[in-house]
C-alpha cells in the first residue's frame, strides 16, 4: 500500500514515514499542499492513505483535503489530519471538507494503529 504524508516539518515527515513504513506502506513525502500535488500528479496510481499536516505554508491542510475531495481520481484516498492545535474547530472543519478522521501530535504507534483500524486500514 502506499501512503503520502504532508507537512511542512521536516522531521514530522520522518517520524510519520518512519510509522507507516514499520507497516508496510510505499511512503511519498511532501513539504506542503502544494508539493503534495506535483507528486500525486506524477504517480502511478493513487495512494490509499494520505496523513496531512493541518497549518502549512502555501496551502493549508483543509485546502489540501477540499482539492483531493474534488477530484475524481483522488477521491478514494483516505485522509486523516495530524496536528498539534488544540481546537477542535479547525479539526472538525476539517472533518466537514471530507477528511476521514484526525489524530493529534505527538503521534505513536498506538494512535496510529487506532486511526488506521478506524478508516478501515488497518495492518
Amino acid at each position: 500500500m502506499r501512503a503520502l504524508v504532508i507537512d511542512d516539518s521536516r522531521a514530522m515527515r520522518a517520524y510519520l514515514t518512519n510509522l507507516l513504513e514499520e507497516r508496510g506502506y510505499d511512503v511519498v513525502e511532501a513539504e506542503d499542499g502544494l508539493a503534495a500535488l506535483q507528486r500525486l500528479s506524477t504517480m502511478e496510481g493513487t495512494p490509499e492513505l494520505a496523513l496531512v499536516d493541518v497549518n502549512m505554508p502555501r496551502m493549508t491542510g483543509h485546502d489540501v483535503v477540499r482539492l483531493l475531495r474534488s477530484r475524481a481520481d483522488w477521491s478514494s484516498i483516505r485522509i486523516v489530519m495530524v496536528t498539534s492545535e488544540p481546537s477542535d474547530k479547525l479539526l472538525h472543519k476539517a472533518l466537514e471538507f471530507g477528511a476521514d478522521g484526525f489524530v493529534r501530535k505527538p503521534v505513536n504507534d498506538q494512535k496510529l494503529d487506532e486511526k488506521l483500524d478506524e478508516i478501515g486500514l488497518a495492518s
